[in-house]
């Protein structure tokens, strides 16, 4: 049951803060029930993600445009293999 937060996320807020939420939801569960520890606070983790976005937003792009230009401008590609292959291309 996989919940994943993308970096496109962090730069619409009310997703992020519905993504951290639906994912603690579940996580908190188990840290209090299971493990005895204090619940993690869904508006904090996303204060702390969304510290970060206009720091990072300058080194996203549109991967699938930025590999096909290359492609056709000659350029040699490489491919990561392991999990995060073609993730968000």
């Amino acid at each position: 049951n996989r919940m994943g937060i993308r970096v496109q996320d962090l730069f619409d807020e009310s997703i992020l803060r519905q993504k951290v939420e639906a994912s603690l939801d579940q996580k908190n569960q188990i840290l209090v029930k299971i493990y005895n520890r204090r619940a993690i606070d869904p508006g904090e983790v996303a204060d702390g993600l969304l510290a970060h976005a206009e720091r990072i937003r300058p080194y996203v792009v549109d991967v699938a445009r930025v590999l096909n230009k290359g492609l056709d401008e000659g350029k040699v590609v490489l491919f990561e293999g392991a999990q995060a292959h073609h993730l968000d291309v």
